[in-house]
This record gives C-alpha cells, sequence and structure tokens, in this order.
C-alpha cells in the first residue's frame, strides 16, 4: 500500500494515477519559462537605458550650475533656516516631478540639496529624503507620472481635474514631509 504522505495533495511527492507522462509537465512550463526569459531580459535593457539618460541629465547640472543654484537658495532663505531650504528643496523637486519623470527630478534635485547641506554645514541625508518624497509626489498633472496619463485617457478627466484634486495632495505631503523627516533624520 502506499505511504500515507502519497494520498495528501499537499505533500508534493509523485502520484501513481497522474495523467501525464512524467516529465511533460516540465516541457509544458518551458515557453511559459522561455517568454518570461526574454520579458525579463527586455525590461533589464529598458531600465539600462532610462537610467543612462537621468544619469547624463543630472550629470549637466553637476557642471557648476547646482552650486549657483543652492547659492541663490541659501542666500533667500538664509534668516529662516534648514525647515526653510527643506521647503525650497521639496517644492524645486515637485515642480520638476509635475513635468518630468519623477527619476529625472530626483536626479535634477540631488546635486542642489547636495549643495545646499554642504553650504550649511549639515546632514544631506534630511534633503535626499525630502526629494524621494517629492519626486514621488506628482498628483497635481496627469503628465508627471504614467499611471495619471492612464487613468486621465480611461477616465476622461480633465487636466483641471487633477489640479483640484493633487494640489490639496501635494500640500498635505509636502507639511508631512518639511516637519516629519527632521524628526526622523536630523540636519
Amino acid at each position: 500500500p502506499p505511504s500515507p504522505c502519497c494520498r495528501r495533495r499537499w505533500c508534493g511527492a509523485p502520484r501513481k494515477n497522474s495523467s501525464l507522462p512524467r516529465g511533460s509537465k516540465m516541457r509544458s512550463m518551458l515557453p511559459l519559462f522561455r517568454s518570461f526569459l526574454i520579458a525579463l531580459r527586455q525590461k533589464r535593457r529598458m531600465v539600462f537605458v532610462d537610467t543612462t539618460i537621468v544619469n547624463r541629465r543630472a550629470a549637466g547640472i553637476n557642471s557648476g550650475f547646482a552650486a549657483f543654484i543652492a547659492e541663490y537658495i541659501i542666500g533667500m532663505t538664509d534668516a529662516l533656516g534648514p525647515y526653510a531650504l527643506l521647503a525650497v528643496i521639496f517644492i524645486i523637486t515637485n515642480l520638476f516631478t509635475e513635468l518630468i519623470t519623477n527619476n529625472a527630478a530626483a536626479a535634477l534635485s540631488f546635486p542642489i540639496a547636495l549643495e545646499v547641506a554642504h553650504h550649511l554645514g549639515v546632514s544631506p541625508t534630511p534633503f535626499f529624503v525630502v526629494i524621494c518624497m517629492a519626486a514621488s509626489a506628482s498628483f497635481s498633472t496627469p503628465i508627471g507620472y504614467q499611471t495619471n496619463l492612464i487613468v486621465q485617457g480611461i477616465g476622461g478627466y480633465k487636466f483641471t481635474d487633477f489640479v483640484k484634486i493633487g494640489l490639496p495632495l501635494n500640500i498635505i505631503v509636502f507639511v508631512l514631509s518639511v516637519f516629519l523627516i527632521p524628526l526622523f533624520w536630523n540636519f
């Protein structure tokens, strides 16, 4: 008689009454696995190209332009301290992310935040976390993120619908980020 284990479905042991010949289950999954690998290779190539484009865009801002912008921002908000500079970095990054992709917005804002932190003599970590939050908060326009465009097309929404709903969401994320991020990541 077969062991009690072979009578259970969850066991995973081969059954004697299988309708397919031995090994044919694996052969039937081979085309699926092959198509998965091809799709994975294509996605890997696409990510590499996207990352390269973003890094090359950011390289242009590393030519001294970031230091110029950082000095201008610090000059504007000198008396207000690092919280005001954190807010300005959030606003700049959020404006970028509403018009271009979030990866490009983060890549463009990163050198500016680094220069601001170096000029202030503080840790750049809160500025980097603010960039991550602001680059991810693309709620106000449909052109800032791919999913927004899909929703706009399928749902029949207008550009102004995104502004009406997205702008308050952006403000909420802005206020929470500027006040909570320094509590977890000190200047």
